[in-house]
């Protein structure tokens, strides 16, 4: 289950309740200057600084806006049994990370490739897809530094207009609505970075650190197979991984006894 929007919806309603208590609408604290400055300077960043030549990392990595990234514990361990019991996985799981290095290991040992560099394929494969998914992590993480900088833009855009408007005799009153305007800006690009493209970024980060701990779980799962006879033993040593109130013994209280 994904927390993202829950947060987003904590947050909004904060922000809401603030407003409503200092008696302001949502007209009080739109300008289309501002919008425009910090919402169309950081898309224009974005497509400068993201790698486009990694497609699918970026796909993924966008994909958690919709859906958190990470299996749960239980499934992953069950996708591991499953496969060392029939030593492949089906397309749904080979999808996955780890799904994929499960299939990759067995087939390399059909091949004749001894276990020892079966191993050390796997977790070079892994480490390159994590560096990859880090990659693009760490750069979309960086883009929210740049709403700020956008937002101080616009509020100086919109005080330059105030500076224009006094020249020309713009009544007192009038001169302080347009400079509250002008520092809309800056609170949008607060709002953009600390709102949206900083949690996001958390999640992400989050998200790899589960890909990665999934894949190694899933190269243990093909070693154990390769090296172990039994496949208890695979499917306890996986177990391990799982909390001691969540583990499910190979063994019924019938059998134990």
């Amino acid at each position: 289950m994904s927390f993202l929007p829950i947060g987003l919806f904590i947050g909004i309603l904060s922000f809401v309740g603030a407003m409503m208590y200092l008696g302001q609408g949502l007209s009080s604290i739109y300008d289309f200057v501002a919008l425009i400055m910090v919402v169309g300077g950081t898309i224009a960043a974005a497509v400068m600084v993201l790698p486009w030549e990694m497609k699918a990392e970026i796909k993924w990595a966008f994909s958690k806006l919709i859906k958190r990234s990470g299996y749960p514990l239980a499934q992953v361990i069950a996708d591991c049994e499953n496969a060392t019991k029939t030593k492949s996985c089906s397309d749904e799981v080979a999808k996955r990370i780890y799904g994929s290095l499960l299939r990759e290991g067995f087939e390399l040992k059909q091949i004749g490739i001894t276990n020892e560099h079966v191993e050390i394929i796997l977790r070079e494969r892994l480490d390159a897809r994590i560096r990859r998914l880090r990659r693009v992590t760490g750069v979309l993480k960086g883009i929210a530094k740049y709403p700020p900088a956008f937002g101080l833009m616009g509020t100086v855009l919109g005080l330059v207009n105030v500076m224009r408007g006094v020249s020309r005799g713009m009544p007192a009153s009038e001169t302080a609505l347009e400079m509250a305007l002008a520092l809309v800006a800056t609170m949008y690009g607060l709002i953009m970075a600390n709102y949206l493209i900083g949690p996001f970024g958390e999640v992400l980060t989050q998200s790899v650190q589960g890909e990665e701990y999934a894949g190694e779980i899933a190269i243990s799962a093909v070693m154990l197979s390769l090296t172990e006879d039994s496949q208890i033993v695979t499917s306890e040593f996986l177990q391990s991984y799982i909390n001691a109130g969540e583990r499910m013994s190979q063994f019924t209280g019938e059998d134990a006894a």
